[in-house]
């Protein structure tokens, strides 16, 4: 305000009084901010890595605490609690929308993957049914290869899960002849492929039987569709996509993992293998 007396005039600033909230891990202080009558936003606590953190002004726990213009003060905020988190990576994920409404700690999405922490007191977490445009869902695996469909919260380590993703595939198949007949062979019409590279068949249902523990042995065993004459794949097409010329069995395995990873926006894939003289 001003205050004028004759050709004398007298200013007054007036400076909000600063007050400062203190969060400290035991003795150590992790962050000050200061805060004012003109200031009340309530600040961002500190994170502690590693850590899913309770914090305390006095008794109360601070997400209950309201900064008002009635009751500034120097505040001091302790973590009251800390309990350890482990990570959880899933590859492969799919469709990430399916973990949305999980209430998973510090969810994240990236390059296909799904992220998030777990903790000792939290209940166990069921795994989604995946979903996918481009491809069927399998099933979730742990780094050992086993059926994963609960995460066991009491593991208290880091997991790592991915996603078993199948495409199906039609099989078309040109210029056969004397066709094997001793029960070596078994002609598929249609097979389904999955991205860690092993191939099933439907036994029944929607229930999935392996028949092919990789992509070589399939490659393999379409291969040996001509052993009295020794005739073997030269060519793999796929419908509306590309041709690959095959001259041996690695040929035909790369080209079949191709086929599995095909990101075309289809579950199925058509394809036709030409067979010849090597």
């Amino acid at each position: 305000f001003n205050i004028s007396i004759g050709d004398i005039v007298v200013r007054a600033n007036k400076t909000a009084i600063q007050y400062t909230i203190t969060f400290k891990d035991g003795e150590t202080v992790l962050k000050e901010v200061n805060y004012s009558i003109e200031k009340l936003d309530k600040p961002e606590v500190p994170a502690i890595d590693g850590y899913v953190v309770t914090w305390k002004e006095g008794t109360t726990n601070w997400d209950d605490v309201t900064l008002s213009a009635d009751n500034l003060r120097n505040i001091t905020v302790t973590v009251a609690s800390k309990v350890q988190t482990y990570s959880v990576t899933i590859n492969n994920a799919g469709d990430a929308s399916v973990f949305e409404n999980l209430g998973l700690r510090d969810y994240a999405t990236a390059d296909g993957n799904v992220t998030f922490v777990y903790t000792a007191e939290d209940s166990s977490i069921t795994l989604p049914t995946g979903t996918s445009n481009s491809y069927d869902f399998l099933r979730w695996v742990n780094a050992s290869g086993d059926e994963v469909t609960t995460i066991d919260t009491s593991a208290v380590q880091d997991i790592v899960i991915t996603g078993v993703w199948l495409k199906t595939i039609h099989l078309n198949y040109e210029q056969v002849v004397d066709m094997n007949t001793s029960g070596e062979y078994i002609r598929y019409a249609r097979v389904f492929m999955s991205t860690d590279g092993k191939v099933y068949t439907i036994k029944s249902g929607d229930a999935y039987t392996k028949i092919f523990d990789s992509f070589t042995d399939f490659a393999t065993h379409l291969n040996n569709y001509e052993t009295k004459s020794d005739r073997g794949i030269t060519n793999i097409s796929i419908a509306n996509a590309d041709s690959y010329t095959v001259t041996n069995i690695a040929d035909a395995t790369r080209v079949l993992q191709k086929i599995a990873e095909l990101q075309n926006g289809s579950k199925e894939a058509n394809i036709t293998l030409t067979f010849g003289q090597w």
